[in-house]
């Protein structure tokens, strides 16, 4: 009986090996697994992420350089409608003191400085 005894004793043994091997194993391919897929999950959450945010910065300085490039253009394009504004009135002024200065210090008659006909002063 013993020899019987023995044999079912191993099998139990090599059975409840077996069964912790198998176990064991099975729980270190889980965690591998488990592994794998959180590393690959956290691969591509990293990368939309830094999409968005690539995005999003790329965005927020595209608003940003668009502003300071009107800003600059409206500055400039100030400028230059001042300087011709200017101009023109500087102009129209010289003109003007021209024209009073000449008939303060001239016996002429607007008509005699401006080559008008005497006909179109008389209608006036």
């Amino acid at each position: 009986m013993s020899k019987i005894t023995d044999r079912q004793t191993d099998r139990q043994t090599d059975r409840q090996t077996d069964r912790q091997t198998d176990r064991q194993t099975d729980r270190q391919t889980d965690r591998q697994t488990d592994r794998q897929t959180d590393r690959q999950t956290d691969r591509q959450t990293d990368r939309q992420t830094d999409r968005q945010t690539d995005r999003q910065t790329d965005r927020q300085t595209d608003r940003q350089t668009d502003r300071q490039t009107d800003r600059q253009t409206d500055r400039q394009t100030d400028r230059q409608t001042d300087r011709q504004t200017d101009r023109q009135t500087d102009r129209q002024t010289d003109r003007q003191t021209y024209i009073v200065f000449i008939f303060k210090h001239t016996r002429l008659t607007r008509y005699q400085l401006f080559g008008e006909p005497e006909e179109e002063r008389t209608n006036l």
